[in-house]
């Protein structure tokens, strides 16, 4: 079993050896009081990770019906960034939408699909 000190030791090592800063924009939708709804987006900026897109396609690969015939992209985190399903990430001039969040036990990083958004 994993000590806290040697998981930490684990978790700084690897964000050490991330190449990209991003920033994610945190997307929730709230009331307007008129019976629609309004997005507030806080951003968190000079977020480490690295990302590739994704080439494997065979079924069972891919999480959600949605991602079938659009590239789609892996990002890598460190444990416990804070960051959602519909969370905006921008890096090098690129926007992506987080479309599934994977939570482990004993997490070294944190993994996220997304998807890019074309303007």
């Amino acid at each position: 079993m994993l000590s806290t000190l040697d998981l930490g030791s684990m978790q700084e090592t690897l964000t050490d050896s991330f190449p990209e800063r991003c920033a994610i924009d945190h997307v929730s939708r709230v009331s307007d009081g008129a019976g629609g709804v309004t997005g507030t987006v806080p951003t968190t900026p000079n977020v480490p990770c690295r990302f590739a897109e994704v080439t494997d396609k065979r079924p069972g690969v891919v999480a959600g019906d949605e991602l079938f015939g659009d590239p789609f992209w892996l990002f890598t985190f460190t444990a416990g960034t804070d960051i959602a399903v519909l969370d905006l990430i921008h890096v090098n001039g690129r926007v992506f939408e987080a479309k599934t969040v994977f939570n482990r036990s004993w997490e070294i990083s944190l993994r996220v699909f997304c998807r890019e958004v074309h303007a």
